[in-house]
């Protein structure tokens, strides 16, 4: 056997090895993928409001963590919300409004105000920043 067919056989071994492997799993491989419905990652531009709000210190203490869950339909929302696009009084709002509402408040963006029918959600501090920041990140 030349030193070239042994070179070439050796380099040959491992992903004739990966082959194998993957053939015999195949079934298993093939259903571990089926269960993966969504790999998620934060979106850039979320990332980026955090990093400006965290240098201008108005990032209030272990809410990064909070925050780095929204994403850009809820910045949208929040906007929405604060120029008065969507309808603040809650109970004028629709189901997906709502919803919009409920992760904002939870996330500290929107607070509810008033009483009874009166009940309206407005903008706190924090939420007119990244609002402020979400403007200027294509400045």
């Amino acid at each position: 056997m030349s030193e070239s067919s042994a070179a070439i056989i050796i380099a040959l071994v491992w992903p004739i090895t990966v082959l194998i492997v993957v053939f015999m799993f195949k079934k298993n491989i093939t259903d571990l993928f089926t269960r993966i419905s969504k790999i998620k990652s934060p979106p850039l531009g979320i990332e980026l409001m955090l990093d400006e709000l965290e240098t201008r210190r108005i990032l209030p203490f272990g809410a990064r963590r909070e925050l780095s869950g929204l994403t850009s339909h809820d910045i949208w929302a929040l906007d929405e919300f604060g120029r008065g696009a969507i309808n603040v009084l809650l109970t004028k709002m629709n189901v997906p409004q709502r919803v919009a509402a409920r992760t904002l408040i939870d996330a500290k963006l929107l607070t509810i105000d008033g009483a009874g029918e009166n009940r309206k959600v407005i903008l706190t501090e924090l939420g007119k920043k990244i609002i402020e920041i979400a403007g200027q990140l294509l400045n």
